[in-house]
């Protein structure tokens, strides 16, 4: 076997002979080449690591606002619901599950008027009612309760006629 030696870089390089020819060396040129390779390969798996991980963020931050955009529209229709409640221009009663009229077809409302245990007769007295509203194909809920006085709920069942009751006054 015989040794080479660079004076520049002091650093050997060992030659194998002839007679071995099932050994081979490598050049140190070769050895730089692979360490390049590598490097390059280990750049490429973080670039890829660092694109999944943003990815996934950016992903989960489009689902987070499609889904506060359903909860914002759901609000906004138990809101319209209970003002029309408040208006008297919808009926104060227990209806539902009913689907709302078109575009909002994929939306359903419920009214629960829940009722006291004690003394129905109490004009004065406050009960909640709830407006529920659900979308058919995602997974939204949004429900809503507000207090209105029994006698706004019995003289609205007394005009219950399946339209909505508008009440206007005429100004002379």
């Amino acid at each position: 076997m015989r040794s080479l030696t660079f004076p520049s870089r002091g650093t050997r390089i060992l030659r194998y002979t002839p007679l071995k020819r099932l050994a081979r060396f490598r050049p140190v040129e070769q050895c730089e080449h692979a360490s390049v390779l590598l490097e390059v390969v280990l750049a490429l798996a973080l670039f890829l690591g660092a694109a999944t991980v943003i990815s996934s963020g950016l992903n989960a931050s489009i689902q987070s606002a499609q889904r506060l955009r359903q909860e914002n529209h759901a609000a906004n229709l138990a809101i319209s619901i209970m003002s029309e409640m408040q208006m008297h221009a919808r009926p104060i009663a227990a209806i539902g599950p009913e689907p709302l009229p078109r575009p909002f077809q994929d939306w359903n409302y419920k009214i629960e008027v829940s009722q006291e245990q004690g003394n129905i007769a109490d004009i004065d007295s406050l009960r909640p009612v709830e407006v529920i509203i659900r979308h058919s194909q995602e997974n939204t809920v949004y429900r809503i309760t507000q207090l209105f006085r029994a006698a706004e709920i019995s003289a609205s069942a007394t005009n219950q006629t399946g339209q909505p009751v508008l009440q206007t006054s005429q100004v002379p």
